[in-house]
């Protein structure tokens, strides 16, 4: 990975000013801007304003020491926004090693004694600003992980059905019933249990579909669930082998939904599509029969006004007639709006549309 230090800003915090002029030149020669502060409660202050990428600061100052600089940045709330930028001390030659390894502990990203060369401390800053954006990117890494677990976690939870997992001897290591409610068992009391008693499984039927079936990636069958309070429970079960990066088989995803609410949800699929289906047609009858229906009725009206040419009779029959082709618009009008259809018994076992009390 390149590393880009063209805009990398080191905050230098020394009383010995020579040092900021000399240092001045050697970072800006390698593409840093270094800022300087001469005291450790000015860099303090000019660290917070200046959000720096790396403070280098010496151990020994008059004021607040280098130590003393690190301890109020792990400590004091003002200062927490400081914790994430790395700092190195700059240490005399003769320094107590176990007492750097204790500020290491501490947080110091590193340490270099003086004196010291220009290429040494080139090397250590852009060595602490590599550590710096890996730990960026882990944190970044984890954050997308963490997303990910809650994400799972979620869907897990809210899963309607039994979700099992197996090592490659097909023991329970894991389970989770989701949002369904047809068991009343956990995980405590499957872990470890046989999957293969547990649902009444064949271990040789599956192995052996899976072997015949190598292309395919689940097996499906209905079978039972014992649940010890509530017996056994119909379930539709899928299987799938869960796999290395050798394509080894190392134990079993399992997932079962309940199947008698599989069947009633099946049922009422159907259902809708059977009204659906009948809402349709009743539409098409009212189109059909009110196409030829309503030149008939035009007609019957302009005969019955013609009642000079006719007979009290063929007027009486006219309007009978016309009685009972509105009878039939009005009954087809009714079906065509209907959304629920309630039926009744017609004859025997058939059942016709109770077109009055549908709605």
């Amino acid at each position: 990975m390149d590393l880009e230090i063209s805009r990398k800003v080191i905050l230098l915090i020394d009383d010995d000013r020579s040092l900021h002029q000399i240092q001045h030149y050697v970072l800006t020669q390698h593409g840093f801007e270094l800022i300087s502060a001469y005291s450790g409660e000015d860099g303090l202050k000019l660290a917070l304003r200046e959000k720096p990428d790396i403070i280098l600061m010496d151990y020994m100052m008059p004021g607040l020491s280098g130590e003393e600089v690190l301890a109020k940045i792990n400590s004091e709330p003002q200062y927490q926004s400081l914790k994430s930028v790395p700092l190195v001390m700059l240490t005399a030659a003769n320094h107590n090693d176990a007492h750097i390894k204790g500020l290491l502990r501490k947080g110091l990203a590193a340490y270099l004694c003086k004196p010291f060369g220009k290429n040494e401390l080139i090397n250590v800053l852009k060595n602490v600003l590599h550590k710096q954006e890996e730990a960026l990117e882990e944190k970044q890494l984890m954050d997308q992980l963490l997303q990910s677990r809650d994400f799972f976690y979620n869907i897990l939870s809210n899963f309607p059905g039994l979700l099992f997992t197996t090592n490659d001897l097909g023991e329970i290591t894991y389970f989770t019933k989701g949002s369904s409610t047809f068991t009343s068992l956990n995980y405590s009391q499957l872990k470890g249990l046989s999957l293969w008693e547990v649902l009444n499984l064949d271990e040789r039927e599956v192995a052996d579909y899976f072997h015949d079936n190598q292309q395919v990636n689940f097996y499906k069958k209905e079978t039972v669930f014992h649940d010890e309070e509530r017996g056994e429970l119909p379930i539709e079960l899928t299987i799938t082998p869960l796999k290395n990066n050798n394509s080894e088989v190392q134990g079993l995803l399992c997932i079962a939904n309940d199947l008698i609410t599989l069947r009633k949800l099946e049922l009422e699929r159907n259902e809708k599509e059977k009204i659906k289906g009948i809402v349709q047609a009743m539409a098409t009858v009212n189109h059909e029969i009110n196409n030829p229906l309503t030149p008939i009725l035009g007609n019957l009206s302009l005969l019955i006004s013609d009642t000079p040419h006719l007979s009290a009779e063929a007027v009486s029959k006219l309007v009978s007639i016309q009685e009972s082709a509105e009878a039939i618009r009005e009954k087809v009008y009714k079906m065509s709006t209907i959304s629920k259809p309630i039926f009744k018994q017609y004859y025997k076992d058939e059942m016709i549309i109770d077109i009055e009390n549908s709605e």
